[in-house]
């Protein structure tokens, strides 16, 4: 059952990820159509005026979507933190060793919905004190598994609410913050007497 979870998360990122792509370029897509007026492939001619007039038609009918966007983002993190609940308590259920393989994997498919690279990661998990600075992946953006490892490690060290090698939007706020605030603390420092 687990696997099917980590291939149900990995059939969605990619679809999510091109349809929040198509969504931002929407303009430039539109304003790149309006420039042809046929495209000819082989045999096959097509019109792209009557394309350019349903781009048109959509682009109207997404003006709302912006506003609309937000409440459904709002929906949409509630939903994402049910199922990041129901994944949590299935790992809770499986062994050590499945479930460190299971992280190592949902981190693959997570990664390209996170802001951050798991480049920047290594690095903040470096200034924390939980990853090698030789390691031997060498900060790179490859996921192994010596950094799901550094990542359990801080999760686990830090008391988060549950220790599981995946970097999530929690994860990275709390890097952040601890970071913060060390970089605070040594810019306060008590005057020469």
């Amino acid at each position: 059952m687990d696997e099917n979870i980590v291939k149900l998360i990995g059939h969605l990122a990619w679809p999510l990820t091109i349809a929040i792509v198509a969504f931002v370029f929407r303009v430039q897509l539109r304003e790149f159509l309006h420039g042809i007026n046929r495209i000819k492939i082989g045999d096959i001619t097509v019109a792209l005026d009557r394309l350019t007039e349903k781009v048109d038609s959509v682009e109207s009918a997404t003006k709302n979507l912006s506003v609309d966007l937000y409440r459904v983002t709002g929906d949409a993190l509630k939903v994402r933190e049910e199922i990041w609940n129901y994944v949590a308590d299935i790992l809770k259920r499986v062994s050590p060793e499945t479930r460190f393989e299971m992280a190592f994997e949902l981190n693959k498919y997570h990664f390209p919905l996170l802001e951050i690279s798991p480049r920047d990661v290594k690095s903040m998990l470096h200034v924390l004190g939980y990853y090698d600075k030789e390691s031997k992946d060498n900060y790179s953006d490859e996921i192994t598994k010596e950094f799901v490892k550094s990542v359990y490690d801080f999760q686990e060290g830090i008391e988060m609410d549950y220790a599981d090698g995946i970097v999530g939007p929690k994860t990275i706020a709390n890097m952040k913050r601890m970071i913060a605030e060390r970089k605070s603390a040594q810019q306060v420092k008590p005057a020469d007497s």
